[in-house]
């Protein structure tokens, strides 16, 4: 559409901005997303995933609302394979502290970010 002598009325049309141009090496993004795999794979193996407690309510944050309320997270945890639920865990916290504390958190962010998970293990 245009108006009369050519021109196309002033905001209507307007250009798409270029392409973004991000740095070489890795991304953000990418740098973010091997820190929560890297984090989420030491937690499967270090001595929280054997605090029953703290397993639970990690657990009952991770899984989805409506299958809890469907099965039970008993039911769910004796059908999914201790695998899975490991990795559920250990994502779900990595996950939860790279995106709040960043990828060179402090060395007591940890810390501070289990302190709200052992609080609910003492009620």
């Amino acid at each position: 559409m245009s108006v009369k002598g050519g021109a196309q009325p002033a905001g209507l049309f307007r250009q798409r901005p270029s392409a973004r141009v991000y740095p070489k090496g890795p991304s953000s993004r990418t740098c973010c997303r091997s820190a929560v795999v890297k984090l989420s794979d030491e937690l499967q193996t270090t001595t929280l995933w054997d605090n029953k407690a703290l397993r639970k309510i990690v657990l009952e944050e991770a899984l989805p609302k409506l299958l809890q309320k469907q099965l039970g997270l008993d039911t769910i945890l004796s059908r999914v394979p201790e695998s899975y639920t490991r990795a559920i865990f250990g994502a779900y916290l990595a996950s939860r502290f790279i995106y709040k504390y960043g990828t060179s958190p402090s060395q007591f962010a940890f810390f501070t970010f289990m302190n709200p998970y052992f609080a609910r293990i003492g009620q």
